[in-house]
């Protein structure tokens, strides 16, 4: 390591442990390893030890991360969050957090499957952590680290991280623990039931093979029609009423112009989801969003974290504007809009979306007037009318 090199050649006392936190807080930069080396040096008092290293790179020493890890994984969302809290309020900075937990939970995995490659890292590895391996499984650990990654990615565009660290660390207690691999995982009661089940039908098996005559007699009822599942999905008709009511061609242009950056912007669960929808109609304080297909429009609507990410996001890409979002199915749109035009609502159908004005109402010639005007057409004063 050329660090070490260079301390050795200045006659600087350090500990093994501390330039392993200095580089990898410097990210593989030479040139940023010798600047928090030098702040190190500074901060130290002759020697420099781990803690001046993780002080001065706001990093987390593996038995911070082993105390919050072991609650996540006793599913302790209070003690998690207090830790959490504990961990911000000392000067440690959310994303550096974050970065820190990824690779913790990637050295867990790799000391699982291949604890050789952690000998660099000997000196780091806490009793904690060796505990926290054996108990946690690979799955979950993958489950982990798909969560920290996923928030990684949305911090970048926010400037309140702490929030995205809050809901990752309830994640992450609060996930379904799954039985390990040829485990099975069934109570005495669900057992008992299945063999009463399985009595009851060699029992039935038996009499058909005694008497098959009575089996035939019986009538056979036709299977019963299926009939389409009714729609769940309650249309908030309220809410996109009343986004109408101020709706602007200008809010709705500013919200296409970056639909595609708003789209990047989210996580890949999130972008699937908003994959197959549209804006139809924004306001100062809203914005339509409607959906190709209703179970996608449900799960969005019951997605709280995607609602304030939109939130906050188109927020930060549009100044001065902070909707919320409505979501409503693309066969409901039309419905909706309709109602609230014959409804007598204020409303100047040019806000709408392009290439969905209303139509104008065709009045239809009565019937009858049809066929005076052609007899006087044909008879001329010949014609007489009578009212019958």
């Amino acid at each position: 390591m050329i660090l070490k090199t260079v301390l050795d050649g200045s006659q600087i006392a350090y500990e093994e442990e501390a330039l392993q936190v200095i580089a990898r807080a410097a990210e593989g930069g030479m040139r940023d390893a010798l600047s928090i080396a030098d702040q190190a040096i500074a901060f130290s008092d002759g020697k420099v030890t781990t803690q001046d290293a993780l002080e001065v790179t706001g990093s987390l020493s593996y038995e911070m991360m082993d105390r919050l890890m072991q609650f996540c994984e006793d599913q302790a969302v209070p003690d998690a969050l207090e830790t959490l809290r504990q961990l911000l309020s000392s000067g440690k900075e959310a994303r550096r957090l974050l970065e820190n937990l990824l690779v913790y939970c990637r050295d867990l995995l790799l000391y699982q499957q291949a604890p050789q490659l952690l000998e660099e890292k000997s000196l780091q590895i806490t009793p904690g952590f060796k505990t926290l391996a054996q108990a946690a499984t690979a799955d979950q650990i993958y489950h982990w680290i798909t969560v920290l990654n996923e928030t990684q990615n949305e911090v970048r565009f926010t400037n309140n991280p702490t929030i995205y660290l809050e809901v990752a660390v309830v994640k992450l207690a609060n996930q379904r623990r799954l039985p390990a691999s040829g485990e099975v995982s069934v109570s005495n009661q669900e057992v008992q039931q299945l063999r009463q089940e399985i009595q009851k039908l060699q029992s039935e098996v038996r009499k058909l093979q005694e008497n098959p005559s009575a089996a035939s007699s019986e009538p056979v009822n036709p299977p019963a029609k299926k009939t389409k599942n009714s729609s769940t999905f309650r249309v908030p008709k309220e809410r996109v009423f009343q986004v109408l009511k101020e709706a602007t061609k200008k809010d709705l242009a500013n919200v296409r112009n970056i639909w595609d950056d708003l789209l990047m912007s989210l996580s890949v669960t999130q972008r699937a989801m908003l994959h197959a929808s549209e804006a139809k109609a924004a306001s100062a304080s809203g914005v339509v969003i409607a959906f190709d297909y209703e179970i996608v429009c449900q799960r969005a609507a019951n997605d709280q974290d995607l609602q304030l990410t939109l939130h906050n996001q188109i927020s930060r890409m549009i100044s001065d504007y902070a909707p919320q979002a409505v979501f409503i199915t693309k066969e409901s749109w039309p419905i909706l809009r309709q109602e609230f035009i014959t409804g007598g609502q204020t409303f100047n159908t040019g806000e709408l979306d392009e290439g969905e004005a209303e139509p104008e109402p065709t009045t239809e010639e009565p019937e009858n007037e049809v066929v005076v005007t052609k007899a006087q057409e044909l008879f001329g004063e010949l014609a007489s009318i009578e009212e019958n």
